[in-house]
């Protein structure tokens, strides 16, 4: 089935059951499909879009991005989900180089000057104001194959300008499909989205599994703890997507002295150790750890009801095959650390390269293997433990550290929000540890902080350079930028000697 069949499905079969429930409203089955419908009328009769047309879409997390998000895909047309907070021109580059005829924006998003395609900017809720007069368009476009390009999804572009991930209707409907599979969805739950929607987890993780299984989702427009926990406490959702700093935050600011009485479960990826132990033990979430990129079609691994392993990222989903490689592009013996990559058994699963880069398309694949540039290993069980990022591994004296671990170390400390671990260049060891830290306690104290370390960590893994930061360079799904801490200054705090670094 197509995306948008299963909304349409769900209208029919369950037509008062509901569908989603954003800013105090709740949309029906049934009310959402007929808004989608009266939406693809003014979409094809007032914009001029077709099968295939490309929409970018600059919106938060609303009715609109919604309803457009269904309107588009029963079109057989192609979103190109962007985030509203980005300056113009990076917003330009992504519209123009995705070869979008058609921006439909927030008011509050930033306005491109001389932009030369249609442009409708509008704010919460105008979608459903300006379509409310068309005629529904119930006819489900007849020539929609699934192997149809669906979106066009844009890197976060650390290291180079953001790459357009094309990903096709069943590469949409298939993880709908294994998330339910992977978490036992039904109906009768109700999925918590408060990620921003321009990006692939609550959209591979949330609204496909929930339009696949029909159950309800429930959305907030952005991540707070205080939001999560009273919801959590008063039975409002029962699965949640997530990626590491939110399951760090939450670990820290759990409210009661017992677990919730109400079974949850949270599935995303980036949990530290630490903090996806103390989530579940004092509030009872079941915390389902998985491995994925926009690449991926969401997500390669995942802990499963059924196949669960603690401090792992599970084990591969159907239709895709993992192994770990090393520089030659053999497959590593169990156990042993290399590069993670992927292959798909079945058409369509992941990715179709990147939208008018052929040579960067190339350049991940290799051996028919996709290159995710992390690394990890496999176990005896065939799950998969995840190390990080290739380039985020530390270099030091000729040893290979894992940043991931450090950070672990240091968010033991109670007073330690937040740890980002990189590594600086030197020319005796060849990279020296520069730990960041976010800290609730005000006094900064390095003998506390090296002391910990010598305690907890090998000497070789000893963080030499410190930084207290008020808060950690992040992109806007949470997760750090560590290439933007690669730098030294007066703030950073040598240990050896106990002062800030000289410029």
């Amino acid at each position: 089935m197509l995306i948008g069949e299963y909304l349409q499905k769900h209208a029919t079969e369950q037509h008062n059951h509901p569908f989603l429930l954003i800013e105090n409203r709740t949309y029906t089955y049934g009310e959402f499909n007929q808004i989608v419908n009266r939406t693809v009328t003014f979409l094809k009769n007032n914009c001029g879009v077709q099968k295939g047309s490309h929409i970018s879409v600059v919106l938060p997390n609303d009715i609109d991005f919604m309803v457009l998000f269904f309107a588009i895909a029963k079109m057989g047309a192609v979103i190109v989900p962007m985030n509203p907070l980005f300056k113009a021109d990076l917003l330009e580059y992504m519209i123009k180089q995705s070869d979008s005829t058609l921006l439909i924006q927030h008011k509050d998003s930033e306005i491109i000057a001389g932009l030369e395609i249609q442009t409708l900017v509008i704010e919460n809720g105008d979608i459903i104001d300006l379509t409310k007069n068309h005629p529904e368009d119930t006819n489900l476009a007849n020539d929609i194959k699934p192997q149809d390009l669906f979106s066009i999804i844009y890197t976060s572009g650390t290291t180079s300008r953001p790459k357009g991930v094309l990903n096709s209707q069943r590469t949409y409907t298939s993880a709908g499909i294994d998330m339910v599979e992977a978490l036992k969805v039904t109906k009768s739950d109700i999925t918590y989205l408060f990620l921003p929607l321009f990006h692939a987890n609550p959209q591979f993780y949330g609204i496909m599994s929930a339009i696949v299984a029909g159950n309800t989702i429930l959305i907030d427009k952005k991540f707070s703890a205080t939001a999560f926990w009273k919801k959590a406490q008063n039975h409002e959702f029962s699965i949640f997507t997530y990626v590491g700093t939110v399951l760090s935050i939450l670990a820290k600011t759990y409210p009661l002295e017992k677990p919730l009485e109400k079974r949850i479960r949270g599935t995303g990826g980036g949990a530290p150790t630490e903090a996806w132990e103390k989530v579940s033990m004092t509030s009872g979430i079941k915390v389902h750890e998985l491995y994925g990129m926009s690449e991926t079609g969401g997500f390669v691994t995942i802990n499963t009801e059924r196949d669960w392993k603690f401090d792992s990222v599970g084990k591969a989903r159907a239709g895709v095959e993992v192994a770990i490689l090393n520089e030659a592009d053999e497959k590593c013996p169990l156990g042993e650390i290399g590069e993670i990559a992927i292959r798909p058994n079945e058409p369509n699963i992941i990715f179709n390269g990147y939208y008018n880069e052929p040579q960067k398309s190339l350049d991940v694949f290799s051996n028919l293997w996709f290159h995710t540039g992390d690394c990890g290993w496999l176990d005896k069980d065939g799950f998969l433990h995840f190390k990080g990022r290739l380039k985020d591994i530390i270099r030091k004296k000729g040893e290979n550290l894992s940043p991931t671990y450090i950070e672990e170390v240091f968010l033991r400390l109670p007073e330690v929000r937040e740890a980002a671990c990189i590594g600086i260049a030197d020319e005796l060891a060849g990279e020296e540890i520069k730990l960041c830290l976010v800290m609730d306690d005000h006094d900064f104290n390095i003998n506390r902080l090296t002391q910990w370390g010598e305690e907890n960590l090998p000497d070789i893994m000893q963080p030499r350079y410190f930084e207290r930061m008020d808060r950690l360079p992040k992109t806007p799904t949470e997760k750090i930028e560590k290439h933007k801490l690669r730098y030294m200054n007066q703030n950073v705090i040598d240990r050896r000697s106990d002062k800030n670094v000289p410029l």
